[in-house]
């Protein structure tokens, strides 16, 4: 009987364990996919330009930039330019990364809101060259990586100007490119302060560079 007992009780243990497993791994599954669709979700354009007051600014900026409109129907999105992210699928760490990434700029800009740093047509005018730089000085640090993940430019050519491919020859293989030297402000057109903040497309369009990768 004590042989019987002690079989069952040791039996018992181990299905204990291995369902506790399982329901972590359950677990762990459907937070992953509640997390992977909270950090889609605030990656689109709607929630960029619309969950804060604040951003009614910088969105009109950039829906006069040639990165929201242009010739070839390309629209590059906030979190193309903002958000580091790496071409195909990234590996658990570069995930990681991401995450941590989002939730440190998301605390952030939800204090910033709450705090009313750029509440105010003024304030944003005040605040913007200093929020610009920080923004630029991080494309600088990361190489331009976002940038780089939607442009190659060993695929310029076809209707590219040979102008155009010829600037571009020297950073082709470059292991630094610095985009923002030239393309300082294809992301957002500002307007002079007291002048008239409506959402339009500049007409006069740079060189677009290369096609995008994806």
């Amino acid at each position: 009987m004590r042989s019987g007992s002690h079989a069952r009780w040791i039996s018992g243990k181990r299905l204990a364990v291995v369902g506790l497993f399982a329901l972590g791994v359950v677990v762990g599954a459907a937070a992953l996919m509640a997390t992977s669709e909270a950090a889609r979700r605030t990656s689109t354009n709607e929630f960029c330009t619309g969950a804060c007051h604040s951003m009614q600014w910088s969105s009109a900026a950039y829906k006069r930039s040639i990165h929201y409109s242009n010739s070839l129907g390309l629209r590059a999105t906030c979190a193309d330019c903002h958000i580091p992210h790496h071409t195909g699928h990234a590996n658990p760490l570069q995930y990681l990364e991401l995450m941590v990434f989002k939730a440190k700029i998301g605390l952030r800009d939800a204090i910033g809101e709450m705090q009313g740093v750029i509440s105010t047509r003024e304030k944003w005018e005040q605040e913007r060259p200093r929020l610009a730089r920080e923004v630029e000085q991080w494309i600088r640090d990361t190489n331009s990586i976002t940038c780089q993940n939607c442009h190659d430019l060993s695929a310029l050519g076809g209707d590219y100007s040979a102008l155009t491919k010829m600037i571009h020859a020297d950073l082709v293989h470059a292991k630094v490119v610095d985009c923002l030297k030239c393309h300082h402000h294809v992301g957002h057109v500002n307007q002079p302060p007291g002048e008239e903040d409506t959402a339009r497309a500049v007409t006069v369009e740079p060189a677009m560079g290369p096609v995008l990768q994806r």
